[in-house]
């Protein structure tokens, strides 16, 4: 049996959400830039752009949305590929320097001391938007109906896992750093989604358009959270980092740690 995730918040301020949230990411990345040389952060930034568009074509393509979705921002009405090309560009660099920044966190000591409050106050960032949204969006109608478990939702995710695993065997501690970026991806999954969850305005539901039960539903929130948001997107990491544009610096003997990206 398929099961779906069905979403109600596509006119509600959503988008005009993330684009704050996209614009605080940019100051992040131009922030690593500028004083540190770190052009990682902006590599990330195109990465998430470029393949979340991707993504979102997709969808679009393969009918996963509902026949009449179509994005309002600032009043203006966006439909099929426009809205999938807005949604990537919006959304994907977030979702990018989220899990790179998680990746520094982890790995880079000095990063961690310097940048751990500010990354906690794009955790609260992410939590107050998505909620907020959530309770404006209550309430109104179906924008979204994708499926979780058909062959070709299972199988693009599939092949984006394959190819992570394989791109990240081409650099030192390849693997290692692409399921660090993995789980900052979950745990941006976890805070983005969980207010939409709880108001309502996301959820599951069988072909017969009835909630699963109890024990399914457990299994369906954890295969949304790890498999279908979280390893669906490793390759905006694992991409930059094969072609060199994410490598993890070393920094050299007697170089001010403040100037440096990430030590492994």
């Amino acid at each position: 049996m398929n099961y779906f995730a069905v979403r109600t918040f596509d006119h509600t301020g959503f988008h005009e959400s993330r684009l704050l949230l996209l614009s605080l990411v940019l100051l992040v990345s131009l922030y690593f830039l500028l004083t540190r040389r770190d052009y990682r952060y902006l590599a990330l930034f195109f990465s998430g752009a470029f393949f979340q568009a991707i993504i979102e074509m997709a969808y679009t393509y393969m009918g996963f949305r509902a026949p009449t979705f179509s994005l309002t921002v600032f009043g203006a009405k966006l439909a099929d590929y426009e809205a999938a090309i807005f949604q990537g560009a919006t959304q994907g660099p977030v979702f990018s320097i989220f899990g790179l920044w998680f990746v520094d966190l982890c790995v880079n000591e000095p990063r961690r001391r310097q940048t751990k409050e500010a990354f906690l106050l794009i955790c609260l960032a992410v939590l107050i938007t998505s909620g907020a949204v959530a309770m404006m969006a209550k309430g109104r109608a179906v924008t979204s109906v994708r499926p979780l478990f058909g062959a070709h939702a299972v199988g693009l995710t599939m092949i984006c896992m394959a190819v992570a695993a394989e791109l990240g065997l081409l650099k030192e501690n390849g693997r290692r750093l692409t399921f660090i970026f993995y789980c900052g991806l979950v745990l941006f999954s976890i805070l983005h989604f969980a207010p939409m969850y709880l108001m309502g305005t996301r959820f599951f539901m069988g072909e017969n358009a009835a909630p699963p039960p109890m024990a399914p539903h457990i299994v369906v929130g954890l295969w949304a959270h790890l498999v279908d948001f979280a390893a669906g997107k490793v390759h905006f990491f694992a991409v930059p980092l094969a072609l060199g544009l994410a490598e993890m610096k070393r920094r050299r003997p007697g170089e001010d740690e403040q100037h440096f990206a990430v030590a492994v």
